[in-house]
């Protein structure tokens, strides 16, 4: 049975995407996302809203509609819905755990800490790394990982192709840390001779 002018839309299952810059400024990245192509992509897959921590950029994303969270837009911003797809973005937070829990997709920068939670919260992952850094260890490091299959990596110049085509639902899950390796390392070291 199909749904009769003015009946209510059905609920849709909240699929939100979480953007991380981290403490630092990463504008081509933000801008690179601050495009009506990238809502549609994820619209697309079934996501159902954005949220981006610009961190200490200078770039406000504002072509997609985003609203600062917070603010008095935000309190007025209606719910997502098959013709609304919310926006939000914000500088800093104490922790960024409950948008990263919520996220049912991850978009970060290559900052190690940023990597190793969204891993540790076993949650799909695209890492996007920073080419204006000096001496790029980030770059290496998201490699690597790619490479073990637990995230994809692109550069901001190619983030809304990487959103639109690539395989976001497959991903080797990263074992879990093993909190007694690194004593059980050390007490060997420490004790060998004795």
């Amino acid at each position: 049975m199909g749904r009769k002018e003015g009946d209510a839309e059905p609920a849709r299952e909240a699929k939100p995407v979480f953007v991380t810059v981290g403490t630092t400024s990463f504008d081509a990245l933000v801008e690179a996302l601050d495009d009506e192509s990238v809502v549609q992509a994820l619209r697309q897959r079934g996501f159902t809203s954005l949220t981006i921590q610009i961190g200490r950029g200078t770039y406000v994303p504002k072509r997609i509609g985003a609203v600062e969270e917070g603010s008095a837009e935000a309190a007025t911003q209606p719910a997502a819905s098959a013709t609304f797809f919310p926006c939000r973005y914000y500088r800093f937070k104490s922790t960024l755990e409950n948008d990263m829990k919520s996220a049912a997709l991850i978009v970060s920068h290559a900052g190690a800490g940023s990597i190793m939670e969204s891993l540790r919260l076993k949650k799909p992952l695209v890492v996007v790394v920073n080419e204006d850094l000096m001496d790029n260890h980030q770059e290496e490091l998201a490699e690597a990982m790619e490479a073990k299959g637990v995230l994809r990596k692109t550069r901001p110049a190619d983030v809304v192709a990487l959103l639109g085509d690539a395989d976001l639902d497959h991903f080797e899950v990263y074992p879990p840390r093993d909190a007694g390796l690194f004593p059980a390392l050390l007490d060997q070291e420490m004790y060998a001779d004795v």
